[in-house]
């Protein structure tokens, strides 16, 4: 029964509900007046035969239908219909004379006067009615069905820039630098330009920075280096050999030979 086809315009769809609800109201007060007089029968004769069954099923019935008014894709305008019809149908009969309710019970089909009594007298018409209605009042069954896009094939996640060639493939993902992502900051203690001092966070230890390989070599302190000696007999004598003329001998000999 359900209406609300995603191709019918909001107000087709209103315009079926209207007359939806002007056919239901009979069928629902039909099921209950026959469900309710083969119960009312089964009850009075003390009878486990199909008669209960039977009526079950047609009060059941009855109910689905409800159901289907109140709870589907339907206009609210069917439910708002139907339960406006049954609801005054059975608001006469809460104050009708019992002269009046006499002459009503002649004109209903025979064998069907005790459930029909049944339901005006105890008001389940318009309770039902008075259900239909209230379920009409929820703003999002007034409003139209939300279309849903046509299924397709996807598009792929990359497309070349126009004028590459077909088959070429999606662009290289950039290397990702310092440990991170590409283009991000540089982690916590990696210096960022010439000259820049690492830096570190709260708690990392000190880290002295390494010396770079273009700088002069730092200056020596101390005694230059000895020269190499060119010839033996340049050298200077010991402090023995001062001390007891031993210079003075090496050169007596050297005169003489």
């Amino acid at each position: 029964m359900s209406t609300g086809g995603a191709g019918m315009s909001n107000g087709a769809r209103h315009g079926l509900g209207f007359l939806l609800g002007l056919v239901a109201a009979p069928v629902i007060f039909g099921l209950l007046l026959f469900g309710t007089e083969r119960l009312i029968r089964a009850n009075q004769q003390f009878q486990d035969g199909p008669e209960r069954w039977i009526g079950a099923v047609f009060v059941l019935l009855a109910a689905a239908v409800v159901g289907l008014l109140i709870g589907s894709r339907v206009s609210p305008l069917a439910s708002l219909v139907c339960g406006g019809i049954l609801a005054l149908v059975n608001l006469p009969w809460l104050q009708l004379s019992s002269d009046l309710a006499k002459q009503v019970f002649e004109l209903v089909p025979n064998g069907y006067g005790n459930s029909f009594i049944t339901l005006m007298t105890l008001g389940v018409s318009g309770m039902i009615g008075g259900a239909l209605m209230i379920g009409s009042l929820p703003p999002s069954r007034w409003r139209a069905a939300t279309r849903r896009p046509a299924a397709g094939p996807q598009p792929p996640a990359w497309t070349p820039p126009p004028g590459a060639p077909a088959g070429q493939g999606a662009p290289p993902v950039p290397p990702v630098m310092h440990g991170g992502a590409p283009g991000g900051p540089p982690p916590a203690g990696v210096p960022v330009g010439p000259g820049a001092q690492p830096s570190f966070g709260p708690g990392a230890p000190y880290v002295p920075p390494q010396p770079v390989d273009d700088a002069p070599p730092p200056p020596q302190y101390g005694p230059p280096a000895s020269q190499p000696r060119q010839d033996q007999d340049d050298d200077e004598p010991g402090e023995w050999t001062r001390m007891y003329g031993g210079r003075s001998a090496r050169k007596d000999d050297g005169a003489q030979s």
